[in-house]
């Protein structure tokens, strides 16, 4: 499984957003670029990465290999 988010058919690149001058101040927001422009919502803020596309690839809980637990 891939980790690369893709919206619109454009791969989605992780970026760093910190914006002190707005109310509510965003303090390292993880989002995302395509082609050197940052992706924004209706409001002109942006995304957070998560929101942002779908994941690259077939994605098939069933098929994930469990961690197992660390308690003793």
């Amino acid at each position: 499984m891939k980790n690369n988010r893709i919206l619109n058919g454009e791969k989605v690149t992780r970026i760093r957003i910190y914006d002190y001058h707005s109310t509510p101040k965003i303090r390292g927001l993880s989002g995302g670029q395509i082609n050197g422009e940052t992706v924004l919502d209706n409001n002109g803020k942006p995304l957070p990465y998560n929101k942002i596309g779908e994941l690259e690839g077939p994605t098939h809980i069933e098929d994930q290999v469990r961690r197992k637990s660390r308690s003793k």
